[in-house]
């Protein structure tokens, strides 16, 4: 029976619930919902935490990049092969029956925008675990093309997913409709991480170069800590 659940890694349950996390979040729910037989696994230290909208089992004492390599890993050797995803991270290693996500390769291609520690651990083990794994999912035709080239790996066996929607942005058309005709007030919401690859400071200067007057710039996001301040 073990063999039928679809295991998810659970660590980005540890996480704030925003860019990659809020990702992983919303694909879990999206695959609940629609009856998959998903099963997520998160470090026991979140047990306290059981009101998230799909089914989670806690398993290891360890934190962060240690539960992931070593108690995760301990947990699906038990399973008999069964199909581990991975949507935030690379996750364990040396686990085969595994599909990681991989966003993109910014640290590959613009290593100046992080901390040597974080850029060093995903340059020598995302090659590794691509090359491995019976599949890898990633978020754009851009990236998958990129990994495909970057990585040296078959583009065929990189699947490209797009985002799930959180529900509290699935209104119908009606709702849309009377919410638009409520706001008078016009504006521009860019939502993204404060960090290099946004381009947040460029888009400030189009922005004012426009002289719109009667239209307000929103950002909302916040500042990753693996990114250098530059």
């Amino acid at each position: 029976m073990d063999k039928k659940i679809i295991y998810i890694n659970g660590r980005f349950l540890t996480h704030k619930m925003t860019g990659i996390p809020r990702f992983a979040y919303e694909m879990c729910r999206a695959m609940y919902r629609n009856r998959m037989n998903i099963m997520v696994v998160a470090p026991k230290i979140l047990e306290e935490l059981n009101d998230f909208p799909f089914p989670v089992t806690y398993y290891g004492k360890k934190k962060s990049h240690a539960w992931e390599q070593w108690d995760l890993y301990c947990f699906m050797r038990k399973k008999s092969g069964a199909l581990l995803i991975s949507f935030s991270g690379l996750g364990p290693i040396c686990y085969k029956p595994h599909i990681p996500t991989i966003h993109d390769l910014s640290f590959w291609e613009n290593p100046q925008w992080f901390s040597f520690s974080y850029n060093l651990f995903y340059r020598i083990f995302t090659p590794w675990i691509a090359r491995k794994a019976q599949r890898v999912i990633t978020v754009s035709r851009f990236s998958q093309k990129e990994i495909a080239k970057d990585l040296e790996i078959s583009v065929e066996k990189i699947f490209v997913v797009p985002n799930a929607v959180a529900p509290q942005l699935q209104s119908d058309a009606k709702t849309n409709e009377i919410s638009r005709a409520q706001s008078s007030e016009k504006y521009i919401l860019m939502v993204a991480s404060r960090d290099p690859r946004k381009n947040v400071a460029l888009a400030v200067e189009a922005f004012l170069s426009l002289h719109l007057d009667d239209i307000k710039l929103y950002l909302i996001g916040d500042e990753g800590s693996v990114f250098k301040n530059t």
